[in-house]
């Protein structure tokens, strides 16, 4: 009887994982910093990226046409942005608080801030914002904002944006 137990188990293994290349593969959930989070990519058109945050559950529409998921499900995604040379109708920066997202080195929402200064250097301005118990680290140069909470040094939010041009 544990003969065929193990026999089983094995064919099971074996077939689980010869099944595992055939799946689908699972959404691209990248943050690069300047360019994208996941599937919204800077510069797209904003009613895509709208149709895109649909996907992770429902949406508000503001005056600009930018849209937000609920707190911690998604992402927000606006025409506004850091740059003067924005063009409206297009995704100019995409914010996430949602944990699902990574860096290349698998950094996200919720990891010390630490890590991302550690990931992307030292940031080229820090400022606080008070009201909410945060500050944000802005590396300008590379498209990239990080909201962490003061108290306990974690990340709340990302933001990713057209980089600025190095002066």
């Amino acid at each position: 009887m544990r003969a065929l137990l193990a026999i089983l188990l094995v064919v099971a293994l074996f077939m689980t994982g010869c099944a595992f290349p055939q799946r689908s593969a699972a959404p691209d959930m990248l943050i690069v910093p300047g360019e994208r989070i996941g599937p919204f990519k800077i510069g797209m058109d904003l009613g895509e990226a709208r149709k895109i945050a649909e996907r992770f559950g429902p949406i508000e529409v503001d005056q600009l046409g930018g849209a937000c998921n609920e707190s911690g499900r998604g992402v927000c995604v606006t025409a506004e942005g850091f740059d003067s040379a924005e063009t409206p109708g297009e995704l100019n920066m995409v914010i996430t608080d949602d944990v699902q997202f990574k860096t290349a080195n698998g950094n996200a929402v919720g990891a010390d801030g630490k890590v991302f200064v550690d990931e992307f250097g030292q940031p080229d301005r820090s400022i606080p914002v008070i009201s909410q118990g945060t500050y944000v680290m802005f590396w300008d140069n590379l498209g990239l904002g990080v909201s962490v909470r003061i108290d306990t040094s974690k990340v709340v939010a990302l933001a990713v944006f057209t980089p600025k041009p190095k002066e």
